[in-house]
């Protein structure tokens, strides 16, 4: 699913209190849909031209739907279970089409999102009155300060698709950062990170 972003604005999205909408276009072609994936649910050719408001991009539905909305009564309904969607490089500046080419593509993570309907409260145990997933009761947090004292570079540079140094260059200071939080972290006594 794609949540909390422009596109889900368009439908009136609350930040604080985020909603979703099926992967939209912009995320489908961010994780390298093939072309006949993005085609089956987003209508590019001979579709329907509906668009998402305030973005005007191309709508896509459910896979299976003729809705952009998820069913929360299916049996995994993506409103209740965590999903993820790949990434690669080159991710930014770099113009995308539908189903690709996709020349010097790197995977490079993923998406992921976390549906409140399938959140556990604080405290509760996984499969409490259905719930799916919960955060654990300590978390680490990163501040842009953080990742500036590591390295990162502020700069716009846009990617290509045989030069990604910059990006990368950023991942790495992003992955200082988090050893450096890690080293500060205090040993739990279950073996664990505090």
């Amino acid at each position: 699913m794609s949540c909390n972003s422009d596109e889900v604005d368009g439908y009136g999205n609350d930040p604080r209190d985020p909603s979703c909408i099926c992967i939209c276009l912009a995320d489908r072609m961010l994780s390298h849909q093939s072309f006949a994936e993005i085609q089956r649910d987003c209508h590019l050719v001979g579709g329907n031209g509906t668009e998402i408001p305030w973005v005007n991009e191309t709508a896509c539905n459910c896979a299976g739907t003729d809705s952009p909305f998820p069913d929360p009564a299916a049996a995994r309904s993506p409103m209740r279970y965590i999903g993820r969607s790949p990434i690669f490089t080159p991710y930014v500046g770099v113009p995308m089409r539908p189903g690709g080419p996709h020349p010097g593509a790197a995977p490079s993570g993923h998406n992921f999102h976390f549906p409140k309907d399938g959140a556990c409260g604080e405290g509760e145990a996984l499969g409490t009155g259905g719930c799916t997933w919960r955060r654990l009761p300590r978390a680490r947090m990163l501040y842009g300060a953080d990742l500036v004292a590591a390295g990162w570079d502020l700069a716009f540079v846009a990617d290509t698709p045989s030069d990604v140094s910059h990006t990368n260059a950023n991942k790495e200071s992003f992955a200082r950062a988090l050893r450096a939080l890690d080293a500060k972290a205090l040993p739990d006594p279950c073996g664990g990170l505090a």
